[in-house]
């Protein structure tokens, strides 16, 4: 099995080659960023059913208040593994494209070096901080020292965290596709059967084990696919590994701020549930939350594979990232809004099959999570062009701005309108998230949303708006109107798809181009 390597010097076989030269270069485009979506999205999808399954079992087995503790101790690791990896992974990721699209393998060679060795350090100096600062932790985020232990055992994970971020921003560069969709699938498998008989064996107490595995079984499959890249045929200098560390840091200190704001906003959300709300509450919020997030996970990791690496390629044309970033958006639009109009329509269905009755209370918080993420995918390929372009004072208003309002907005509010506040609050933050990106990357390049893509935009807000309305009126409203809703959405969405792409019969050509991805090689 050879993975798909974008950035490996050899050509293409010609068949493959012939293709590419002789379609449009519209229909190419999109038929690449299908191809990818097509082969994320499946391994997305053992993940996702992996994943129901896994959160069926803790739920059941923990209730909310052990999902919630679940939850705090991700986030609190995630958060601190954000910190120590200093966005060494999204830097990598546009120096990595940059630098196999230039052909310059000394600098590769560096790059690699410096990569390796800088994440080692801070991924060991991330856990040694947590450890020594875990009752301090624990006092911030609970109230009291109780949870000490826990968090000193999460220490561990964030060191993986950082060894795992890097392995996976090496694959990124290169587009190994394949070798991503496995580390996806073979670590969402492993990783269930582990929590699964962790907190079988040991109740709340397997708890920070199952957060610590469920990020160190990636790796070791990560570990196993950066070893197939093409190795630089020059060795590294001392010199230019340090340079490159330099350039790394530059872009990644941006990155991981905008990473370690987000996780340190729903980590202060959650503190505030806990506190006004008790922690059944926050295991409500973590239900909601965690579930919405799954959901959007297949198109935010399809353009952390293919499209940051191909904008990063083309920073230097401003027409062509233009073109590339609404064609991007016009994809996720036409996938993600029959998704987002099914979320909202059989919220309650999701809640009691993925969780059980216990969850209830968590379904209209759901809801008010799915319309925000409609402004998240609008706004996610402009941020990620902006990451490209390396704008980081776009970067840093832009993030700091999300998560001041959303812990604001949560924090004036709660009291009087209880948990509900977090899900407005979060639709809130979104739009605010999507005008504030728009502005950047319209002052920065004079960017241009495509009317297809306003269009798209105008006629999601509507429909979701509606179907929330519905079904808060009556349940049976909300299902006798966004169901037929939902199948025409899918319906056009996959026929407007396979026209762009120039594809006849788009879902059958769609999995046999995915099955060639992965196991031939071939684009």
């Amino acid at each position: 099995m050879d993975a798909v390597r974008y950035g490996d010097l050899r050509p293409m076989n010609e068949e493959s080659s012939h293709q590419d030269e002789s379609s449009d270069p519209d229909e190419s485009s999109y038929r690449r960023i299908l191809g990818t979506s097509a082969v994320i999205g499946a391994a997305s999808a053992v993940n996702i059913v992996t994943s129901i399954g896994r959160v069926k079992v803790l739920a059941l087995i923990l209730g909310p208040v052990g999902m919630g503790l679940l939850g705090m101790y991700n986030t609190l690791m995630s958060t601190s593994g954000s910190i120590a990896a200093m966005g060494f992974r999204y830097s990598a990721v546009r120096e990595i494209a940059s630098q196999i699209s230039a052909g310059n393998e000394q600098a590769l060679a560096d790059l690699r070096a410096a990569l390796r060795y800088v994440t080692f350090l801070m991924g060991l100096l991330g856990a040694i901080v947590v450890y020594l600062l875990a009752g301090h932790l624990s006092e911030w985020t609970f109230g009291d020292r109780s949870h000490s232990t826990p968090i000193a055992i999460l220490s561990i994970g964030v060191g993986i965290t950082v060894l795992a971020g890097a392995q996976t921003g090496l694959l990124s560069g290169y587009r190994d596709i394949a070798g991503l969709a496995y580390v996806t699938v073979l670590g969402a498998l492993s990783g269930a059967v582990l929590a699964t008989v962790l907190v079988w064996r040991l109740g709340d107490a397997g708890i920070p084990y199952v957060v610590v595995g469920l990020v160190g079984l990636p790796l070791l499959v990560a570990l196993y696919f950066t070893t197939r890249q093409p190795r630089p045929t020059l060795r590294p200098r001392f010199s230019g590994t340090l340079e490159q560390s330099w350039k790394l840091a530059r872009l990644g200190i941006v990155a991981m701020s905008s990473s370690f704001m987000l996780s340190l906003g729903v980590l202060t959300v959650r503190s505030l549930i806990i506190r006004e709300l008790g922690e059944e509450a926050n295991g409500f919020f973590q239900a909601a939350y965690g579930l919405s997030l799954m959901s959007v996970g297949i198109l935010l990791t399809s353009m952390d594979a293919d499209f940051y690496p191909r904008v990063s390629e083309k920073i230097a044309e401003p027409r062509t990232a233009e073109r590339l970033v609404n064609e991007q958006a016009e994809v996720c639009f036409l996938l993600a809004g029959p998704a987002f109009l099914g979320m909202l329509t059989f919220a309650p269905l999701l809640i009691n099959l993925l969780y059980s009755s216990d969850f209830v209370p968590a379904t209209a918080l759901f809801r008010w999570f799915s319309i925000g993420l409609l402004f998240k995918i609008t706004a996610w390929p402009l941020a990620i062009y902006l990451l490209s372009l390396s704008a980081r004072r776009w970067i840093l208003v832009s993030e700091a701005s999300w998560n001041v309002l959303y812990v604001l907005f949560v924090w004036f509010w709660i009291e009087e309108f209880g948990l509900a506040t977090a899900g407005v609050g979060y639709l809130v933050a979104q739009v605010w998230y999507l005008f504030i990106q728009f502005v950047a990357v319209r002052t920065i390049c004079g960017f241009r949303w495509s009317r297809v893509n306003i269009s798209l935009v105008a006629v999601y807000v509507t429909l979701s708006v509606g179907v929330l309305a519905a079904s808060s009126y009556s349940a049976v409203l909300g299902y006798a109107l966004g169901a037929p809703i939902t199948v025409a959405a899918g319906v056009y969405g996959v026929r407007s798809l396979g026209d762009r792409a120039g594809i006849s019969g788009a879902p059958r050509k769609l999995i046999e181009r995915a099955y060639r991805m992965m196991f031939s090689g071939r684009r």
